[in-house]
């Protein structure tokens, strides 16, 4: 081992890095929620959706797969270990390094997210009634809109338990819409 080089536990006290040393975890979370709301006032509507997941070990593929090892293309974009940075987060890079990635790679990832909003206003029927329109709403609606992690990879919800190391963040989708009543 060298200066830089990630640290592998020899759980077992054998003297071997083996499959015998491996540390078993679970990815459920402690807790997971969600707290929402609707209000309206005057005309408009809002509806908001927060989730919160506390307490989960994920692995984060970024670092698990290698990919901190592209420099500054990499997906986290960290400085990683090097004589002139010794008090980096992340191992020196080597081509053998990624075979004890995965200890290195488990995390937290607890997230708080703004799952959605929806903001609306619902016309006067005696602005409408006058067109032959009986109930007129224009809206909003956003989801997956802000996450707030720690987690340093593309998703927080990322599930590599299945095998799937393509793992893409939710996409953040934005509606607009009228709803029209005759």
């Amino acid at each position: 081992a060298q200066p830089g080089d990630v640290r592998v536990i020899d759980q077992d006290g054998n003297g071997q890095i083996d499959n015998r040393d491996n540390v078993f975890i679970t990815t459920d979370p402690d807790w997971y929620g969600s707290i929402n709301s609707t209000m309206s006032f005057k005309g408009f509507d809002l509806f908001v959706d927060v989730f919160i997941v506390q307490g989960v070990t994920k692995l984060n593929s970024v670092l698990a797969n290698g990919e901190l090892w592209k420099g500054a293309i990499n997906g986290i974009r960290s400085k990683y270990y090097t004589p002139e940075f010794p008090s980096a987060d992340y191992p020196r890079p080597k081509p053998d390094t990624h075979l004890h990635l995965f200890p290195f790679a488990v995390r937290d990832a607890s997230y708080v997210r703004l799952r959605t909003v929806t903001l609306g206003y619902t016309f006067p029927s005696e602005m409408t009634n006058n067109i032959g329109i009986s109930n007129l709403n224009l809206y909003f609606t956003g989801t997956n809109l802000i996450t707030s992690t720690d987690f340093r990879s593309y998703s927080p919800e990322q599930d590599l338990v299945n095998g799937n190391s393509t793992v893409f963040p939710e996409t953040r989708n934005l509606t607009f819409g009228l709803k029209l009543g005759f």
